[in-house]
């Protein structure tokens, strides 16, 4: 019951975000599993959904820094 919960999540993500379906499994799982950065090339860098932040790993200037709490740094 709980994968349906996360499809039933996914779609709701995918007509309230504006998301494709696939790209709102990947946010949902993300956000099910406590994720707080998904490292991801092809949505739009910065976007925040929940506690969520997507992140593009090629954009100029990005890093992994191992302080990061979750602070909106751009």
């Amino acid at each position: 019951m709980r994968a349906f919960s996360a499809v039933i999540e996914a779609m709701r993500s995918k007509s309230g975000h504006a998301f494709a379906l696939w790209d709102a499994m990947l946010v949902q799982a993300a956000r099910a599993a406590g994720v707080i950065r998904l490292l991801i090339e092809d949505m739009q860098h910065g976007r925040t959904v929940g506690t969520l932040r997507l992140e593009n790993p090629f954009k100029a200037g990005f890093g992994l820094d191992p302080d990061w709490h979750g602070s909106a740094n751009g």
